[in-house]
């Protein structure tokens, strides 16, 4: 094998792959650092309806939680989450439009 094909072949297969893991670092260094601060973000969310919905009656605690209410807010804030994510990595770049 000639010095010049495995040249040309290497930095065919070097200019792919950087593509890549550039793009990969920056969507794990988004997942990161989105993930850490949605999860500020939604723990004191959680802690707020919680404390809002522990001073319910009991009896209306379970409606809400039968209609299903309960699980709706984990679903929405779990949705917020991936929008935030999506937008950030569109943001910095990572994605494309």
């Amino acid at each position: 094998m000639a010095v010049g094909s495995v040249v040309s072949w290497a930095s065919f297969v070097a200019s792919g792959i950087s593509g890549w893991a550039k793009k990969g670092v920056a969507a794990l260094g988004v997942g990161v650092i989105t993930y850490a601060g949605w999860g500020a973000i939604n723990g004191r969310i959680e802690t707020a309806i919680t404390g809002s919905l522990g001073g319910l009656p009991g009896d209306v605690y379970q409606l809400l939680a039968l209609g299903g209410f309960i699980d709706a807010v984990g679903i929405w804030l779990g949705a917020l989450a991936a929008a935030v994510s999506l937008l950030a990595a569109r943001r910095l770049g990572v994605l494309s439009a």
